[in-house]
């Protein structure tokens, strides 16, 4: 802490109650990040509540790339990948294997994944136009929801408590979308639309806390895209500028707090096939991105998810 002398100002008398210096965030949320190009079966962890690089956490049952993510304040579900209807979870707090958990209703590559407490969605992907629901407490089989409307692959997932969330995607034969689409966790049955994105993306990946949703990197129509934008999710309408990734960016994975959103590894145009950085934004603020940290390898089309995303309260 700084020997201040004399009278001190209001920031000073706030260093010295808070025990300055102040880690970055105060969020006890660990990030997990699982698979990804060049196949392999690697999960890798970290802590939201201070910048810094990833660690071993331990391997999935099945390496495999395209895979995506959800989780419970608990545990963490790996959730499809190229060819593969398989689910497997992993316990956050700890390090170690991940374990099987059950089968998808189909494989899916490139799900569109979000989740709460009780409930993780497997939506699109594989171009199928279905939705899968998971009890997350339990092991067991997928069960179909409904359909989300769209024939799609590797569209952003994000969720409140409630609600649960698609935006963009790549549509085969249609081209990037630039929908957003929601539901409610709790029941079963079709999506709905809840607006537009500023700019159609896929390959795009997203991130939320409790009241707000933010989609960022992915590719447009015009190649890689720096774009991100945000919605507030108890409402419905388009959505807002954000700010802009630092570099254009596609096939990222997305990890949150409730504080902070995270971006990790990827293509980008200067890295091609791979690229090891982690991106992150203040959920609350508007602006670009800046570092965190990084992946230990350079993978892309990756999964992942988080204790304290905002899906959870």
């Amino acid at each position: 802490m700084p020997n201040y002398q004399g009278v001190w100002s209001l920031s000073e008398q706030y260093q010295n109650a808070s025990g300055w210096p102040l880690p970055p965030f105060a969020d006890a949320a660990r990030a997990v990040f699982g698979g990804g190009n060049s196949t392999t079966n690697l999960i890798q962890y970290m802590s939201l509540a201070s910048f810094g690089n990833t660690q071993d956490f331990g391997d999935l049952t099945v390496a495999r790339w395209g895979l995506s993510a959800a989780a419970s304040s608990t545990r963490g579900l790996f959730i499809g990948g190229f060819s593969y209807n398989t689910i497997e979870y992993i316990t956050i707090a700890t390090t170690g294997n991940a374990t099987d958990f059950g089968d998808l209703v189909q494989a899916r590559y490139f799900p569109t994944c979000s989740s709460n407490q009780t409930r993780a969605l497997a939506a699109t992907g594989s171009n199928s136009s279905s939705t899968d629901y998971i009890t997350i407490a339990t092991t067991g089989n997928a069960v179909n929801f409904g359909s989300y409307g769209l024939t799609m692959d590797y569209g952003a997932g994000f969720a409140s408590t409630t609600r649960a969330f698609g935006a963009g995607g790549d549509q085969s034969g249609g081209g990037k979308k630039n929908d957003i689409r929601y539901c409610t966790i709790a029941t079963t049955g079709s999506w709905t639309d809840f607006g537009d994105l500023t700019e159609a993306a896929g390959f795009t990946a997203g991130c939320s806390n409790n009241t707000r949703g933010i989609r960022g990197s992915g590719a447009g129509t015009s190649g890689r895209t720096t774009s991100m934008d945000y919605i507030t999710m108890a409402s419905t309408g388009n959505a807002i500028d954000f700010g802009d990734m630092t570099e254009a960016k596609s096939y990222a994975a997305c990890a949150s707090s409730h504080i902070v959103g995270t971006w990790a590894g990827g293509e980008t145009n200067t890295a091609g096939g791979g690229d090891p950085t982690i991106y992150y934004v203040q959920i609350a603020s508007t602006g670009n991105t800046a570092t965190w940290g990084d992946l230990l390898g350079t993978q892309d089309r990756l999964g992942g998810t988080s204790s304290h995303h905002g899906g959870l309260s």
